[in-house]
């Protein structure tokens, strides 16, 4: 979906359901969509201070399913944030039309930059390395299997050429 067409549709969805936070960007890769919280010290109460979307998320969903992001995070706002996914949430999810769960089951996410590919056909991404990324043990959810992750944009040094630097410094 065009970005600032989906920008716009949030707003719209927002305001109609009176959830008056300021819309926000982020350039988050792994979460699509969140309502952003501040605990208020005097009181103890949570108060939400912004909802916020990926800018690379958006681009690549339809608006179908920015809808459902936005609706999701709105019943967020109007319930209380410790009943996360609970039942007084669900409820308030069904009235505002959104389907229960999570949306990410449904959402096209980008490729990290590093890979990792399990003999039984699982592909694993992660967008940054970190400490222990490629130098740790993995293991496959599905199968437990030992799993390696790969650096896609390193480059490689193909095993002819590799042999022949070898003989050539020699």
């Amino acid at each position: 979906m065009d970005f600032s067409a989906a920008l716009k549709l949030a707003r719209q969805i927002m305001d109609q359901h009176g959830c008056n936070l300021p819309l926000r960007v982020n350039g988050g890769k792994t979460v699509i969509g969140m309502l952003m919280w501040k605990k208020n010290f005097l009181t103890g109460e949570y108060i939400p201070t912004r909802l916020v979307l990926s800018r690379y998320l958006i681009v690549l969903n339809d608006e179908d399913q920015i809808k459902e992001v936005v609706l999701h995070e709105i019943a967020h706002f109007k319930v209380n944030p410790k009943n996360g996914h609970n039942w007084a949430w669900q409820q308030m999810a069904r009235q505002l039309g959104c389907k229960e769960g999570r949306c990410s089951v449904n959402t096209n996410m980008p490729e990290g930059r590093y890979k990792a590919e399990c003999s039984c056909g699982q592909v694993y991404y992660k967008h940054r390395a970190g400490k222990r990324v490629l130098h740790s043990n993995w293991f496959c959810r599905k199968c437990r299997g030992k799993i390696r992750f790969v650096d896609t944009l390193a480059p490689r040094i193909q095993e002819p050429v590799a042999q022949s630097l070898l003989e050539y410094h020699i």
